[in-house]
């Protein structure tokens, strides 16, 4: 409430302008009593004030619960003062466009202390009604406009709020614990959007993007699309969230010139995640060559392989179809390529025909007297002498790739959500990882630990030796074709852009990228 001396003769009115205040800064619905306890009104007065304000729709009484909320003269009122602002003005016509467009309705919200207001929305064709007045303050933690606007926000000022919110749980999917807010608050960053997965109502999903400024630094607001969850597939997510950006970046070009933020990594509390923006087909990591002096790593569509060594890049090899490669002991380069075999020399960058004919392969390793091929689900030993190959196993999965640290091998079986652990003499065992999906990469981390990468997940997951799980948000989703660095705290690894859809690639823009993730703390 105002603290301020009432104007001599207006003690009634700054009371009813009090009460006002106070039902609109609650984060929590208040009864007659609250409102009596906060203000020291007697309950006579008190009664003829709420009912006054509720006369002329200033106020209201929810009858389901006996609460008090901003009613709908008041809202209205605040929404003929928002209409005139800039922002709602220039968001009115790409919003409603998606309302119409998508069929669901769409909210504009901004931060409000520790809660979050709607100060506009729009009704798509198929929609319910909104169910909720305008102004009502809403949930941080466990909504998706909430977490949009509470991840852009600088770190000490993020946490800062977060200290002050009370997590309290709406539904079975709210995130009630602080370190679990704070990751989806990590991976809404990284990826450029958030998620309410029923989290504050049951059946109802929402996507939100944040609104920044011209400069690109400062969250302005929120937009978020609102659907019933059976109508929000993790496709559809995608889509409407690239309509979503789309708007975004049209509100920011209206209220003044945008200018383009240039960032190659993002730096969490727990890794931090160089990306070059290659926009490759789908590029995979063979791993770091002491001898070449950088990051080897090839697109099998585009057929090239390439040497990365900071931001420069020196094509190694071009071929018309590259399948797999892989460095060798020495530091030359075994490359699988128009099905051939064919080695590159390190010192003197030649590369020659070393076997005529080579099985269909996807994933290759060397050994010190032959190779370890992965192709059509069977991992075999290869002699590029004789050309015989020895089976050691089959049902694996092509796409994930196969890890092989010297002694042992690391696959991925059939079912794409299991890892198992092989050995030169055919034994294998499954390891008991916490697979969460559809796995596109496995690597050892050389310290009894494990990488994991899964399919069109927006992160990597690092499990210690301790069994301590730590996930790192990318900016693009579906890593593959991990590789070691120069320390075990390091990882390189590719990503998928050839068979993303349109939709994912508007949300995902550097899809293609190659990643290079550095474990900075604590999982």
């Amino acid at each position: 409430m105002n603290d301020a001396s009432p104007v001599r003769g207006t003690a009634l009115l700054t009371k009813a302008l009090d009460i006002v205040e106070l039902i609109s800064d609650s984060d929590n619905r208040l009864k007659f009593k609250d409102i009596s306890e906060r203000t020291g009104h007697s309950k006579s007065t008190l009664y003829r004030i709420l009912s006054a304000l509720t006369a002329r729709g200033m106020i209201d009484l929810d009858r389901r619960d006996q609460s008090y909320v901003l009613g709908p003269k008041f809202t209205r009122m605040a929404g003929s003062i928002n209409s005139s602002s800039d922002l709602i003005a220039v968001a009115a016509g790409p919003l409603k466009a998606i309302a119409d467009l998508h069929g669901e309705n769409v909210n504009l919200a901004l931060l409000s202390g520790t809660a979050h207001i709607t100060i506009s929305r729009w009704q798509g064709r198929l929609a319910q009604p909104f169910d909720s007045p305008l102004g009502e303050r809403k949930p941080l933690h466990a909504t998706s406009l909430g977490k949009a606007l509470t991840a852009f926000i600088p770190a000490p000022e993020r946490q800062r709020l977060l200290s002050q919110l009370r997590l309290k749980a709406y539904t079975a999917r709210t995130l009630t614990e602080t370190a679990a807010l704070d990751a989806d608050l990590e991976l809404t960053r990284t990826r450029g959007f958030a998620v309410d997965d029923n989290e504050i109502i049951e059946g109802v999903t929402c996507v939100a993007v944040p609104v920044f400024d011209p400069s690109g630094g400062i969250i302005l607001a929120a937009i978020s699309i609102t659907a019933p969850s059976h109508r929000m597939a993790e496709a559809r997510r995608l889509e409407l969230a690239s309509a979503l950006q789309a708007a975004t970046r049209h509100i920011t070009a209206q209220l003044a010139p945008p200018r383009k933020p240039a960032a190659e990594t993002v730096v969490t509390g727990r890794a931090r995640v160089g990306v070059a923006d290659i926009r490759g087909f789908s590029p995979r990591a063979c791993g770091w060559s002491d001898a070449l002096g950088g990051l080897v790593w090839h697109d099998g569509p585009a057929g090239s392989l390439v040497l990365q060594s900071g931001t420069d890049q020196r094509a190694l090899a071009q071929f018309g179809r590259l399948d797999a490669a892989c460095i060798m002991a020495g530091g030359d380069l075994a490359i699988a390529a128009d099905d051939r075999l064919w080695r590159l020399d390190a010192a003197t960058g030649e590369v020659v025909p070393w076997l005529e004919a080579m099985p269909p392969v996807s994933a290759l390793a060397a050994l010190s007297d032959g190779f370890l091929l992965l192709g059509q689900g069977r991992l075999a030993r290869f002699d590029p002498v004789s050309g015989d190959t020895a089976t050691l196993a089959e049902g694996l999965l092509d796409a994930p790739g196969f890890d092989f640290d010297g002694t042992a091998i690391h696959a991925v079986a059939e079912n794409g959500m299991q890892v198992l652990a092989l050995d030169l003499d055919g034994g294998s065992r499954a390891l008991d990882l916490p697979v969460q999906g559809q796995l596109s990469g496995v690597l050892s981390d050389g310290q009894g630990g494990f990488w994991l990468a899964h399919r069109l997940n927006w992160s990597l997951c690092h499990v210690d030796a301790a069994g301590r799980v730590c996930h790192v948000p990318t900016p693009v989703p579906g890593a593959q074709g991990l590789a070691r660095g120069r320390h075990p705290q390091e990882l390189h690894a590719g990503s998928e852009r050839m068979s993303l859809s349109q939709s994912i690639l508007e949300v995902a823009p550097m899809a293609g990228a190659l990643l290079h993730v550095e474990l900075t703390g604590e999982a």
